[in-house]
């Protein structure tokens, strides 16, 4: 049973060790930090579309579970396409738009182009 489902379970009382505490307060501050690049990024980033070139998954797992790499050919206005990856944490099943070949939304730091950031298509 993973930790979160042992935190929720602690109000019908059963126990949460340190370890899960732990882990909650690790996946917390993961959130965090991912939320604070996301919302800089949107309100920062160069918009654009990528087209997912490929998908490997399970590349790493952290307290938000598993993580899979995107391959994008990455088009900004003006400028020639470039490849670039993004790691996401998702469970793939429930993010049907993510598929090879599809075409989604991006925000890219304008510092570093490198830095892409898929945004979830409106409706």
């Amino acid at each position: 049973m993973g930790w979160f489902k042992r935190a929720r379970n602690a109000s019908a009382g059963q126990r949460v060790t340190r370890a899960d505490k732990r882990q909650a307060k690790d996946g917390l501050a993961e959130l965090s930090a991912l939320n604070a690049e996301r919302e800089r990024l949107t309100r920062e980033g160069l918009p654009g579309v990528a087209t997912i070139i490929g998908i490997r998954e399970d590349v790493a797992t952290t307290t938000l579970g598993p993580w899979h790499e995107l391959h994008l050919d990455v088009q900004l206005p003006d400028q020639d396409p470039y490849r670039a990856t993004r790691r996401v944490a998702l469970e793939l099943a429930t993010a049907p738009q993510i598929t090879v070949g599809a075409q989604v939304p991006v925000r890219v730091d304008p510092r570093d182009w490198s830095v892409v950031l898929v945004v979830a298509p409106a409706g």
